[in-house]
């Protein structure tokens, strides 16, 4: 008998952007490779693309799932700052609606 093994595709991607969290961190953007990203998530390229659309792409979900963790973690009020916090900075749901989208800022703002 032969039995079909199901994929859980929520963990898959949590294994590809955990992979890629590391990859990125010690390879940066242009030295990561999304074969030795696959490889250490246990995953093929083609569903890193199928998931994410480019390695642009991950790199973009892997910076967005990691400022959210930080968002999560570290309370943020606008007296924490001596400088006035542009709109979008204290508040995670308007970053993620909205990536780029602060008065003066561009979607390379962090580069």
């Amino acid at each position: 008998m032969l039995v079909m093994a199901t994929r859980d595709s929520a963990a898959t991607k949590q294994r590809i952007l955990d992979a890629a969290t590391a990859e990125f961190a010690e390879f940066g953007l242009a030295g990561a490779r999304v074969d030795r990203i696959a490889a250490r998530a246990g995953a093929n390229k083609q569903l890193i693309y199928a998931y994410f659309g480019s390695k642009e792409g991950l790199f973009d979900n892997v910076l967005e799932a990691n400022i959210a963790l930080v968002l999560d973690a570290v309370p943020f009020t606008a007296g924490d700052s001596r400088h006035t916090p542009r709109p979008c900075s204290t508040s995670r749901s308007r970053i993620r609606s909205s990536p780029g989208s602060c008065a003066g800022t561009s979607s390379n703002a962090l580069a």
